[in-house]
């Protein structure tokens, strides 16, 4: 995979965004593309978060290296002992940032960068 340039999040911006997402082991070899079809985006966030569920992966250890490589560009990958399955992007984000405006996404499409 080629570099990001001048891609990924805005940690300092004002806006307040965070874009979050969920996925399973059956998705993780092509979740990168749709992750870095995001960290392409006009908009930036402010943070990048994917909720992982331990019932489903441990660890980092067990991604692959292609979307690890991602951490360089902002993604956060938070691990949850719950598995609420698609609802683990939106519950546990907003718990913990409940001041964010948060823009859940799905694993399984590429978004054109206008999507933010």
């Amino acid at each position: 995979m080629n570099s990001p340039i001048n891609k990924g999040i805005e940690k300092n911006s004002p806006k307040k965004l965070i874009i979050s997402l969920t996925s399973y082991p059956k998705r993780f070899n092509k979740l990168h593309l749709v992750i870095y079809s995001l960290l392409n985006q006009t908009l930036k966030p402010n943070k990048f978060i994917l909720v992982l569920s331990k019932k489903e992966v441990n660890a980092e250890k067990e991604l692959p290296e292609k979307l690890l490589f991602l951490r360089k560009f902002g993604l956060e990958i938070k691990f949850v002992k719950e598995n609420y399955r698609q609802y683990n992007k939106l519950l546990f984000t907003l718990r913990d940032f409940p001041e964010y405006n948060i823009i859940t996404v799905d694993d399984d499409v590429l978004y054109p960068k206008w999507f933010l």
